[in-house]
């Protein structure tokens, strides 16, 4: 088996490494799943959750929202403000929430937008010139780490009254993972499903399963035999030379997957990898040097290097992927939530969907992994403002949104709406159960997590020691800064 080559080379080389390495290598430890139930009905529960909030007279308050926006990629869909009722189940699961609740306790809503490139230096700027234009900013995850380490927002823990992470509709497990040292600057609840869009799974074509009679991927799953190891066999047993000229074309021959870098984050993840764990007292520790890490990362190069697969971040020919697996050129394709919406728009796509791979038939659950470059979470600034109304009004929509608009969108959009087969229902409930995102590819001020990516996929002839090797002393330097800025916040 390729796990048995890898594993002696990577624990030799582990072993050494183990002798000169200066930073510790904890033992790994099980991933932070996101296991944030979604919502039964208050008729199945018997019970209905709601925030514990006093009567409040906002006053015609305005609560102000900012978020980032990419052009063309931007959320699916607007989970803070509509207009009016138009018969889409989310617009007006939203519309009824805001409606309610600005009856209720007499505010109003303004909500505004900037590209993710532009939200990023504007919350400086309005830090800077100590404005309070915004109550409630989301800047991109994958944007955020320079606006948190320089202060520009307020702690959720100690600066924001009213809101209550015990409860159900706050994610606490990913207000947990973004957490250090008894401090929170992002959060996330109910309110928002971009964490739900941007959960990474893996497509199959249906078809072409069928032509080339593979097994019931679905029964596989059930049974803890979709593993790392299954994909690299389909991967590396591939025949899809369709011309017969040697050579692998996107614009001519059939691969057994497809993807972008994101894919190495999600594979990892779900083989139960992890870059960063965090001790008893919340410090964040970098564990990414051990020997099972070593071993996952390997299997996962070799799958994503191999000829029969096609990473539209390295390929040498331009190709749309969503085509491509369209026309059943492809028969798996890594791929957000968010966008199984593109694909259940084209017509004559049968395809079903999976949870990224187990490591081996051992490991506890499947895990998704969440990308942080489709979602942001909540902040606020650290301006003079009035955190009394804020963490009010963020706790009201939070639960006023925990029943209607989940399962507007979980239920009825991507369960029925966007689902084909009742397998795809299972296979998503498999896929939400267990959520993550790794605190280090947030804070990633070393770029080792961005160096993993791209060199992984880039040079296949580096191992993933040499890589780490070179970016050791800097992670440690990086730590270090790190610890002195989480103290200068205390300080402020």
């Amino acid at each position: 088996m390729k796990k048995d080559f890898i594993r002696l080379s990577a624990l030799l080389f582990a072993l050494l490494f183990v002798l000169t390495s200066v930073l510790a290598c904890a033992e790994k430890p099980e991933p932070v799943g996101l296991d944030d139930t979604l919502p039964s009905s208050a008729e199945e529960t018997g019970e209905l959750v709601h925030a514990d909030l006093p009567e409040m007279d906002m006053e015609g308050y305005t609560f102000s929202i900012y978020h980032w926006t990419l052009s063309g990629n931007a959320a699916l869909y607007n989970d803070f403000y509509s207009e009016e009722l138009d018969g889409d189940p989310i617009n007006d699961a939203v519309y009824e929430r805001n409606t309610r609740l600005q009856e209720q306790y007499d505010f109003e809503i303004d909500y505004a937008e900037d590209e993710y490139n532009v939200i990023r230096s504007n919350v400086t700027a309005v830090n800077r010139s100590n404005d309070d234009v915004y109550d409630l900013v989301l800047v991109r995850l994958a944007d955020v780490s320079t606006n948190v380490l320089e202060g520009d927002f307020l702690d959720f823990y100690s600066d924001i009254p009213y809101v209550n992470f015990d409860k159900p509709y706050w994610d606490q497990d990913l207000c947990r993972e973004m957490s250090f040292l008894d401090h929170l600057y992002l959060a996330d609840s109910a309110l928002s499903n971009e964490d739900v869009q941007e959960t990474l799974s893996i497509l199959f074509n249906k078809t072409m399963a069928r032509d080339r009679n593979f097994p019931d991927f679905y029964e596989a799953v059930r049974h803890k035999e979709w593993t790392i190891d299954r994909l690299y066999e389909i991967v590396t047993s591939w025949e899809g030379d369709l011309n017969g000229d040697g050579n692998m074309s996107v614009n001519d021959d059939e691969y057994a997957m497809i993807s972008g870098d994101f894919a190495i984050m999600s594979l990892f993840n779900g083989c139960g990898g992890t870059f960063a764990t965090k001790d008893d007292d919340g410090y964040p520790e970098f564990t990414f040097p051990t020997e099972e890490n070593y071993e996952i990362t390997e299997l996962i190069r070799d799958i994503m290097t191999h000829t029969n697969y096609a990473n539209c971040d390295t390929s040498k020919e331009s190709f749309d992927r969503v085509a491509m697996f369209g026309n059943n050129r492809s028969l798996f394709f890594s791929y957000s939530v968010k966008s199984i919406v593109a694909l259940r728009g084209e017509e004559g796509i049968d395809f079903g969907i999976l949870p990224t791979p187990l490591y081996d038939e051992t490991q506890d659950h499947y895990s998704s992994y969440i990308s942080k470059h489709g979602m942001g979470m909540f902040s606020v600034l650290r301006p003079e403002q009035d955190p009394d109304k804020i963490g009010f009004l963020l706790e009201a929509l939070s639960a006023g949104s925990y029943y209607d608009l989940k399962k507007a969108y979980y239920d009825i959009t991507l369960k029925t709406k966007m689902s084909r087969d009742d397998e795809s229902q299972e296979m998503l409930d498999l896929i939400f159960e267990h959520r993550r995102i790794d605190w280090a590819d947030v804070y990633d001020f070393s770029l080792f997590v961005s160096a993993y990516l791209r060199q992984l996929s880039r040079t296949p002839e580096k191992s993933i020691i040499t890589i780490y090797a070179s970016y050791e002393n800097l992670i440690e330097q990086k730590m270090e800064e790190f610890y002195s800025t989480v103290e200068r916040l205390d300080a402020e």
